[in-house]
């Protein structure tokens, strides 16, 4: 009996570090970039080689051991205007990084709460880390709200957009972990992808060969014949990737 009480205890937090879990996955379609920011805030492209998906879109797995961290969607449009569309979208950017600080304190606190759940139900049991742990969620809810509020313009998001965030934290609590991910997910970026990504890698030189495969992935889906494949391959030459080889 205490083996299965204990089981089902240590269950509960499982199943709350899965949804939190769940929602450092990311899908996209074969036309977008994620954008995520390392530990130290820099910001480095994802690109997947690996051609995993599921549903037809690609998997993307956010770091979860940031908390704090956010990430952008960034399309990939060879005809866009890289130049104007990359130094709007940095600004914004830089702006957002710095409206979104009291999400991250608030999103990292939720994360040490929520992984410090069963050691707290290990010495307290599951009722004692629960009376020590629901006012500091409720805490974080009532400052999310009115940090929800007070920056929405700032942030850019509209009264539904603010409506969908709360309701998803009051249905499932392991959201508040992941609050600054679900705001940067509202934001909508003019900015070519590959473009962006090539600007503001750290790693200059195996950005250029991810995105030269990756395009060259998505030409392969073409016939040589095809305009969009005689397109892609412009694209990749306007970037300057011709000849980028590992």
């Amino acid at each position: 009996m205490i083996h299965q009480l204990l089981t089902t205890e240590y269950l509960f937090w499982l199943v709350a570090f899965l949804f939190y879990l769940l929602e450092n996955i990311k899908l996209t379609k074969s036309n977008e970039v994620i954008i995520t920011e390392t530990l130290w805030g820099r910001l480095k492209p994802l690109i997947s080689l690996n051609g995993f998906e599921f549903g037809g879109k690609e998997v993307n797995l956010l770091n979860p051991l940031t908390p704090f961290s956010s990430f952008f969607r960034l399309q990939v449009d060879s005809n866009r205007s890289h130049k104007e569309g990359y130094i709007r979208t940095a600004r914004r950017i830089r702006l957002f990084e710095s409206r979104i600080l009291p999400f991250r304190v608030i999103g990292s606190i939720a994360f040490l709460y929520l992984v410090s759940g069963p050691f707290l139900t290990y010495y307290f049991g599951i009722s004692g880390a629960f009376i020590i742990l629901l006012p500091i969620h409720a805490l974080c809810l009532i400052g999310a709200l009115i940090f929800l509020l007070t920056l929405r313009k700032k942030l850019e998001l509209s009264y539904a957009d603010i409506a969908a965030i709360y309701f998803e934290l009051l249905l499932v609590p392991a959201y508040m972990a992941a609050i600054t991910k679900k705001i940067a997910n509202k934001q909508a970026f003019q900015c070519d992808g590959f473009y962006f990504s090539l600007q503001k890698s750290a790693d200059l030189e195996s950005t250029k060969y991810e995105v030269s495969r990756k395009i060259d992935l998505l030409a392969s889906f073409y016939d040589e014949s095809d305009s969009r494949n005689r397109e892609l391959k412009n694209y990749k030459s306007k970037l300057g990737l011709s000849d980028v080889e590992q």
